[in-house]
């Protein structure tokens, strides 16, 4: 399984990075929607693991720019409790998972996510 995960803070790159290397997973990162979907031109990957509010290309943005090029699955991660991305999740099948979170639950939503 190969794990997209894009965030701009590299201390939660770095972190979720490791969680999920050492639950067997191959994880790439990106510090931006941007980097992002320069590196899904070259790759393929299982789930994307994006934070919603990024500069440039916020986590959605990512999405409907991905939507057409990509299989990949959507997990969404998020320190905000904003309406828009729990309506944008239910709507798109799309899963969602609030930040602060610890290895379980982010294992948890992963395999949940994969399906």
């Amino acid at each position: 399984m190969h794990i997209l995960v894009v965030d701009d803070d590299p201390q939660v790159l770095k972190v979720i990075s490791l969680m999920l290397g050492s639950a067997g997973y191959e994880v790439t990162v990106a510090s931006s929607g941007e980097e992002a979907l320069k590196l899904i031109e070259h790759a393929d990957y299982d789930l994307v693991l994006s934070d919603v509010r990024m500069p440039e290309l916020s986590g959605p943005a990512l999405v409907m720019r991905m939507r057409y090029t990509s299989p990949a699955k959507i997990l969404f991660m998020s320190g905000g409790s904003t309406e828009t991305v729990t309506e944008l999740a239910k709507k798109g099948g799309l899963g969602l998972l609030r930040k602060p979170f610890r290895r379980a639950e982010l294992l948890g939503a992963v395999r949940v996510a994969i399906g």
